[in-house]
């Protein structure tokens, strides 16, 4: 596949050169957020016949970004109308626990995804729990391998006493002791992956222009 000049310095960031790859990503325009901007222009750099993506529903969240989608991208959207919860009591926390319970069925939607574009390889991005963990599901119902590419550090045990991101460490240790390449968005989190996890991590630049 014809990579973008940028990113020819690492040749094997997602070990998909001349394969079909799904990416899963919870943020991808329009949704806001940094990860949205990541992963839009790392996929910049391959053809667009060459994967496809399975995100949030926009109307899911708050907020329209800024870049749109690039033209030919297929891409499939998962999840309810979430955000008006955020203005009713306890709202944040149910919104939560509802994109947490539609994991097996965002788990399904990649498989299917992943069958029609004949896949073959999944890229599951952290942060977004529900489609970070789908994806580790996926991968172990279809069999097809798994990239793992992190922006943050979860919490080690101990560290946190949220209920969930305490279960979710869990999954990242699976989803991490399961793929075939790990990533990661700078020098510093592979340093902190490698010690915690004990697995080669590979640097992938958080292609983002700074004028």
């Amino acid at each position: 596949l014809p990579l973008h000049h940028s990113f020819t310095s690492t040749p094997s960031m997602f070990d998909i050169h001349s394969k079909i790859f799904l990416v899963v990503s919870g943020y991808y325009p329009p949704i806001v957020g940094g990860t949205s901007t990541v992963i839009r222009n790392l996929l910049s750099a391959f053809r667009t016949d060459s994967y496809a993506v399975v995100s949030e529903s926009p109307h899911a969240l708050d907020g329209t970004h800024n870049n749109a989608v690039h033209e030919g991208v297929r891409v499939t959207r998962v999840g309810a109308r979430l955000s008006w919860l955020q203005h009713v009591p306890y709202g944040t926390n149910l919104m939560r626990r509802a994109r947490f319970a539609a994991i097996p069925r965002i788990a399904k939607i990649i498989g299917q995804v992943a069958h029609e574009i004949n896949a073959e390889r999944i890229i599951a991005v952290h942060p977004s729990w529900p489609f970070f963990i789908a994806a580790l599901q996926a991968h172990r119902a279809t069999g097809i391998p798994l990239t793992t590419y992190h922006m943050d550090i979860t919490p080690q045990p101990g560290a946190s006493s949220d209920q969930i991101t305490i279960d979710c460490s869990g999954h990242e240790r699976d989803a991490i002791s399961s793929a075939s390449n790990r990533l990661v968005l700078s020098e510093a989190l592979k340093t902190v992956f490698e010690q915690r996890y004990g697995l080669p991590f590979i640097s992938i630049p958080h292609a983002i222009s700074v004028p």
